[in-house]
C-alpha cells in the first residue's frame, strides 16, 4: 500500500472507527473522477508553455503547427491542497486535458461535501472495492515469481561469448534475414526490413508504452542494449505511485519487446534504436473505470515529456460491480480513455491501441475503449499467412466506423521470454509491431504530421480497397507507405512503375501497388497456368481510374488458390498506351 492510502487510512480509522474499536472490520475503498470548474489561468499563458511543459513537446506541437491551449495547463494546486487538507481523501493524480482529479477516499459520505465545493463541477464513481484486495496482489506476484524463478540465473549465466557472436553484425544487412530471429516474419509481413535496410530503427523517436506493469526488464538482456544507450528515457506508475513498474506484470515486457528487444540472431523488435517511456496505468488484479481515467493521466504525462507515439496494448469492455460497458458506448465520444485518446492525437502524437481478443466470445466479440476513438490506428490481429486471429475483435463502431484501422500478427507473435524469445497470442502484440514500424516511419519522414503518416499507412493497407471490419485496412505495407509520403527518390516520377506485385513466401494474397505518371485508365489482369505452355486462365480482372501520381493499392479481394507445384500466377497491367507489366507472381 503506498503512502497516500496509509495516510488516508490513519486518519479515518482515527476518527470513524476510534470509538467503535471493531479492528474485524475491513474499510473499502472509492476513487471518484472529480471535474472542476476553473484553472489558473492568471498564471500560466499560452506564450510561457515551458512553465508546464517539456521542449521536447512543445516543438512536437510546433511542427505540426499545434496551437497550445489552456487545455494544457496545470490543475489548481490550491484546489488540490484544499481536498487532501480538509476532507478525509486523497487526490492520487490530475488531468490538465479534463481538469479533473482522481482521488481516494475510505468514507464515502465526504463526497456530499465535496461536491458542495465551489470549484468542483462534477462527480464519478470509478471503483469501489475492499481494503483486502493486497492479499490478492500479494499472490498474483508471487505467481509471477514463480513463473521467473529462474530468471536470474538465466541473467547471470548467459552465454556471453555468444552474445558477443551476435553483436559482431553491426548493420541490418550483414544477416539480412537471419538478425531478426524468429521475429523476422511479423516484421517482414510488414515490409518493415526495407526501412531497417535503410537506416530508419526508430532512432531520434520516442515512444510511451501505457501497460501493466514490465516485470524484469531492468535485468534481462533482450533489453541490454536499450539500458546500456539510455533508451528508457524513465518510467511512471499510476497505479501504485511507487515507480518500480520492474516489479509488476509482465505484460508491458512483452509489448516493450515486440519493439525494443535486441538481441541479435534471437529476436530484434521493430524500433530498436527508439527510446521509451514506460508507464504503469493498469493494475491487472481488478478492472474498475479507474483504469481509464489512469490512461487519460498516463497519455498526458507521455505528452508532456514529449512522445512522438504511444502504444496502449489495453482495452475495456465490461466492469466489476454493474460498470458494464455496452455497444452503444463505443461512440468515439463517451470513455473517458477514448476522449483522451482523440485529444493526445490532437496534440501531435500517434496512438496505437489493441483491438482486442473477444473475436470467439458469445457475450461480446466487438472492440473495446480506447479503441473507438477517431483518430487512433485500432490494431487488429493476423496469423503469419495474413488470415484474420480468430480471437481478434471484430468492428464497427456504435456509430459505424470500420474498426479495426489495420491489422498486424497477433497469432504466435514472438516476444521475449526468460534469455530469448517465445510466442505469444493477442492483438497486445500486433499493437506494439506495428508502432514501432510506425516509428521507424516517422523517422524516415520527420516533417510529416501525425494525420499524415497515420494517413499513409491506411492507405498502404492490404485491404485498402476494401476494408471491412475484420481486417479493417489490413496490413499496412510500410516501404510504400514511406514512398506515398514522399520518400520516392529511386522512382523516376516521369514513367508508370509496377511496384510490388508479389505474392511472398507467408500468404496467397496479392497486393498490387501501381504509381501512375499520367491520368489514365489502366487494366489489371491475374491469370494462372497450370503448366508451362498450357492455356492460362482468368483468376481476376478489373479496370482502375487514375490520377497523374496517384499510387494504386489494390488487393483483389480474394485468396489465389493453391497452386499446383508445376503451376505459375501472372499478373498483367495494361496502360492506356498499351504498354504492359507483366510479372511472374512466383512464391
Amino acid at each position: 500500500m503506498n503512502k497516500i492510502k496509509i495516510i488516508a487510512l490513519v486518519l479515518l480509522l482515527q476518527t470513524a472507527f476510534a470509538s467503535v474499536g471493531q479492528e474485524e472490520d475491513v474499510p473499502s475503498i472509492y476513487k471518484y473522477w472529480v471535474e472542476l470548474n476553473s484553472k489558473e489561468v492568471d498564471k500560466y499563458s499560452v506564450d510561457k508553455p515551458k512553465a508546464f511543459l517539456t521542449q521536447r513537446a512543445i516543438d512536437r506541437r510546433s511542427k505540426q503547427n499545434i496551437a497550445i491551449l489552456e487545455q494544457d495547463f496545470p490543475v489548481n494546486e490550491e484546489f488540490i491542497k484544499k481536498i487532501n487538507s480538509d476532507f478525509n481523501a486523497a487526490v492520487l493524480s490530475r488531468s490538465r486535458w479534463f481538469n479533473a482529479l482522481i482521488i481516494e477516499t475510505y468514507d464515502d459520505e465526504v463526497i456530499k461535501d465535496i461536491k458542495e465545493l465551489a470549484f468542483v463541477k462534477s462527480i464519478k464513481l470509478l471503483g469501489k472495492w475492499d481494503d483486502d484486495d493486497g492479499d490478492e496482489e500479494e499472490e498474483d506476484a508471487e505467481k509471477d515469481s514463480a513463473y521467473y524463478a529462474n530468471l536470474d540465473a538465466a541473467v547471470e549465466n548467459y552465454d556471453e561469448p555468444r552474445r558477443k557472436s551476435y553483436v559482431k553484425y553491426t548493420s541490418i544487412s550483414d544477416l539480412k534475414s537471419g538478425i531478426y530471429g524468429d521475429a523476422q516474419t511479423q516484421i517482414k509481413i510488414m515490409n518493415g526490413i526495407k526501412l531497417h535496410d535503410m537506416g530508419y530503427k526508430g532512432e531520434g523517436m520516442v515512444i510511451a508504452i501505457l501497460d501493466a506493469g514490465f516485470l524484469n526488464v531492468n535485468t534481462m538482456p533482450q533489453f541490454d542494449s536499450l539500458r546500456k544507450n539510455g533508451q528508457i528515457l524513465g518510467t511512471k506508475d499510476l497505479v501504485e505511485f511507487d515507480d518500480d513498474v520492474y516489479k509488476d506484470d509482465n505484460h508491458g515486457m512483452n509489448v516493450l519487446s515486440c519493439m525494443g528487444a535486441n538481441i541479435p540472431g534471437v529476436i530484434v523488435g521493430t524500433a530498436p534504436k527508439a527510446s521509451y517511456w514506460l508507464i504503469r496505468t493498469e493494475d491487472n488484479g481488478t478492472e474498475f473505470p479507474v483504469e481509464e481515467a489512469n490512461w487519460v493521466v498516463g497519455a498526458e504525462y507521455a505528452d508532456s515529456v514529449g512522445a512522438d507515439v504511444i502504444n496502449s496494448s489495453l482495452g475495456y469492455t465490461a466492469f466489476e460491480d454493474d460498470f458494464l460497458r455496452k455497444t452503444a458506448v463505443l461512440d468515439g465520444k463517451t470513455s473517458i480513455a477514448t476522449l483522451g485518446a482523440d485529444i493526445a492525437a490532437s496534440k501531435g502524437i500517434v496512438i496505437c491501441t489493441s483491438a482486442g481478443n473477444s473475436g470467439e466470445s458469445k457475450e461480446w466479440k466487438y472492440i473495446g475503449t480506447p479503441a473507438d476513438a477517431f483518430n487512433v490506428l485500432s490494431v487488429g490481429g493476423i496469423n503469419k499467412s495474413k488470415d484474420r486471429s480468430t480471437f481478434s475483435s471484430y468492428g464497427p463502431t456504435a456509430d459505424g466506423r470500420i474498426k479495426p484501422t489495420v491489422s498486424a500478427v497477433a497469432t504466435s507473435s514472438i516476444v521475449a521470454e526468460g534469455d530469448g524469445a517465445g510466442t505469444s497470442n493477442g492483438t497486445s502484440f500486433a499493437s506494439p509491431i506495428l508502432c514501432g514500424m510506425v516509428a521507424c516511419l516517422w523517422q524516415a519522414n520527420p516533417t510529416k504530421t501525425y494525420s499524415e503518416i497515420m494517413d499513409a499507412i491506411i492507405k498502404s493497407g492490404s485491404h485498402y480497397s476494401k476494408p471491412d471490419n475484420s481486417f479493417g485496412h489490413g496490413v499496412p505495407d510500410f516501404y510504400y507507405a514511406n514512398l506515398l509520403l514522399g520518400g520516392m527518390s529511386n522512382l523516376d516520377m516521369t514513367q508508370d512503375h509496377l511496384i510490388s506485385p508479389v505474392i511472398s513466401n507467408f500468404t496467397n494474397w496479392i497486393d498490387i501497388r501501381f504509381y501512375s505518371a499520367s491520368n489514365q485508365e489502366i487494366d489489371v489482369l491475374i491469370e494462372y497456368e497450370p503448366r508451362e505452355g498450357t492455356k492460362k486462365k482468368k483468376v481476376h480482372n478489373s479496370q482502375h481510374v487514375l490520377t497523374k501520381g496517384q499510387f494504386l493499392n489494390f488487393n483483389p479481394g480474394k485468396k489465389l488458390k493453391a497452386k499446383k507445384s508445376e503451376g505459375k500466377y501472372f499478373l498483367t497491367i495494361t496502360t492506356a498506351d498499351g504498354t504492359k507489366f507483366v510479372r511472374d507472381l512466383e512464391k
